[in-house]
């Protein structure tokens, strides 16, 4: 069993979106439907006794009904911090198999999910798992798209919006993760 926490607080930085009525960027529309709608789906498709689905998310995501295409909601203030909502989806959840994942990436699918739910098969004694993808494989499918890469052995990179951790590694990463999004957004 693994606890799928979806990062969903926060508010809708400036720079994200202009319209004031959107009050966190999971609520952005995709094909008339907020952005967290496609990950909480996607979810949904997976057997309920091979996951427990977590959202730490705003008032705002409550407002919207979306706290009930989930297990399990988690309420945080709108100024709460990246490692803050990331403490509290590891206070929550029981399982010792966790992926954090962002709750505003629409294009996100079942398969995806498999997918990461499968690296815990593979690397049964990695304590941190953090999934990359290829600035080519991106371009490819969402050509024009503005991504923050960095330079690895084999190309330009960014992460796949998901970090798969062991209970036992909580403590380590929690730390790293405000200065690890303070520097890449900067």
């Amino acid at each position: 069993m693994t606890d799928v926490i979806v990062l969903a607080g926060g508010k809708s930085p400036s720079w994200f979106t202009k319209d004031p009525a959107i009050k966190n960027k999971c609520l952005i529309p995709v094909h008339s439907k907020p952005v967290l709608f496609w990950v909480l789906r996607a979810l949904q498709i997976i057997p309920k006794e091979e996951i427990h689905v977590h959202v730490i998310g705003t008032l705002a995501i409550q407002e919207a009904g979306l706290d009930k295409m989930t297990d399990y909601f988690h309420l945080v203030p709108e100024d709460s911090s990246l490692s803050s909502n990331v403490k509290l989806g590891i206070e929550k959840t029981k399982e010792d198999q966790l992926i954090f994942i962002s709750g505003d990436i629409p294009a996100i699918t079942p398969l995806c999910i498999r997918d990461l739910l499968q690296l815990f098969q593979q690397y049964p004694t990695a304590q941190l798992l953090l999934p990359i993808i290829l600035k080519e494989d991106v371009e490819k499918r969402f050509p024009g798209s503005k991504r923050t890469y960095a330079k690895i052995k084999e190309g330009y990179a960014k992460v796949g919006n998901s970090i798969l951790l062991h209970r036992s590694a909580c403590q380590k990463i929690l730390p790293l993760i405000d200065s690890f999004t303070n520097n890449r957004k900067s």
